[in-house]
């Protein structure tokens, strides 16, 4: 159990990392405008291509405007933003919680990937081929578009290909 922890708690080092470039979002309102400033320029050293210098004033002044709002999470200042058609006003805030929160999809999404992978992998390791196991694994991961698709038409050119019958 505790090795288990271990290697669950070092798979959490991304997160934490995370954590210190956008964790003071969700204490904007509490920071004092120095700490602010101090956190937005870390935010700019790591999005230089996306955030511009700018943000550290907007945030500054973002936090006292969040000081009549009700909630002050990071999904409800978006939405405030977007609400209250603030995006001119503080267009690099918008980007910056905007990174903040699409981040997390794409990490599920490629950690559902390798989760799908190694159920697939255990149960099928000693009969199947590489080749093979990718393209499981990708079926299983594009389940929903493969919903979608009809087989009537695949499964008909595929019975006309591997026809057996010999013509006497």
């Amino acid at each position: 159990m505790i090795s288990e922890l271990e290697k669950r708690s070092g798979a959490y080092t991304p997160y934490s990392a995370f954590n210190n470039k956008f964790g003071f979002l969700a204490n904007l309102v509490k920071l004092t405008p120095d700490q602010i400033r101090d956190r937005a320029k870390n935010l700019v050293d790591c999005y230089p291509n996306d955030i511009e210098k700018s943000i550290v004033e907007e945030l500054v002044h973002f936090a006292e405007f969040l000081k009549t709002c009700d909630n002050c999470s990071p999904i409800s200042m978006l939405a405030c933003i977007r609400k209250q058609n603030l995006q001119c006003v503080y267009p690099n805030v918008n980007v910056a919680l905007r990174i903040y929160h699409c981040n997390f999809v794409t990490n599920c999404t490629g950690e559902r990937s390798f989760l799908k992978l190694k159920h697939i992998k255990s149960e099928l390791r000693t009969t199947m081929t590489q080749e093979r196991l990718n393209a499981l694994s990708l079926l299983s991961i594009e389940s929903d578009l493969l919903n979608d698709l009809c087989f009537d038409e695949v499964l008909l050119e595929f019975s006309k290909a591997k026809v057996r019958k010999m013509p006497f």
